[in-house]
């Protein structure tokens, strides 16, 4: 049997199952589906097919294999028992928005990254200016050219202290 028909959606974790017998059961889908992967939903509609949410997106892989066999309930050969499955893709707007969200996030997660590596590469800012008033500025020259005076004098004694030890 074919595997599919249709091209996978992207994130596609949800599968058409056609040709279903019309007395199959959500119970009897779970059995026969569930050693393809954890099932999140089943629905079954009244007109011979269902759709089959698994957990994870690999399961609907394993279960397109599923596709062609012949199903019957009971070993009843009654048309209402027997019916040939055809297993497909199906495009779920619940699979596509969680598809989506976890490519903005992955996206979110990948500039969260450049960024820190960016800023580890940056190399360091220089220490920021101070900014002083005309008053506080006229003040710390004040202070600065007592400073001054005071070192130039220890130099000048320094220095005449040198000389006069030669």
């Amino acid at each position: 049997p074919s595997r599919s028909t249709r091209e996978r959606p992207m994130g596609c974790k949800t599968i058409f199952i056609g040709g279903i017998p019309e007395k199959c059961t959500e119970d009897i889908l779970y059995e026969v589906f569930e050693s393809c992967g954890p099932i999140q939903s089943i629905r079954i509609s009244k007109k011979n097919f269902a759709h089959i949410r698994f957990e994870m997106m690999e399961s609907v892989d394993r279960a397109l294999f599923i596709s062609g066999y012949r199903m019957k309930i009971n070993d009843s050969d009654e048309k209402e028992d027997t019916g040939r499955l055809h297993v497909d893709y199906a495009q779920a707007r619940d699979d596509q928005h969680e598809y989506e969200c976890q490519q903005r996030a992955l996206a979110r997660e990948m500039r969260h990254i450049q960024r820190l590596e960016q800023e580890r590469l940056r190399p360091p800012s220089p220490p920021p200016v101070t900014y002083y008033s005309d008053h506080e500025a006229s003040m710390l020259l004040e202070a600065l050219k007592c400073e001054l005076i005071d070192r130039a004098l220890i130099m000048v004694n320094l220095v005449q202290f040198k000389s006069c030890k030669d």
